[in-house]
């Protein structure tokens, strides 16, 4: 294909659209990327302090109640002493 000085030189915008959508994601991602330092981080701080005792203790008679049957099934309940 043959040019000549009167022809103008191709514009910006005649670029196709593809190219045109590359071009302004690359230059927003750089953009984010050099803004990313220089913006604040949100984040929690805890600085109070709460100090909590818990105590957990189980029976140390692990044996059936007395007053529970021996031949009672396995779904039946167990009743509670008062």
């Amino acid at each position: 294909m043959r040019s000549s000085s009167t022809d103008g030189a191709p514009g910006f915008w005649s670029a196709d659209r593809g190219s045109l959508v590359r071009l302004a994601f690359a230059v927003l991602l750089a953009a984010i990327a050099l803004a990313a330092p220089h913006v604040g981080v949100a984040a929690a701080e805890f600085t109070g302090t709460d100090h909590t005792s818990v105590s957990i203790t189980t029976d140390e008679d692990f044996s059936a109640p007395v007053d529970a049957p021996v031949d009672a099934p396995v779904d039946a309940p167990v009743p509670l002493e008062p």
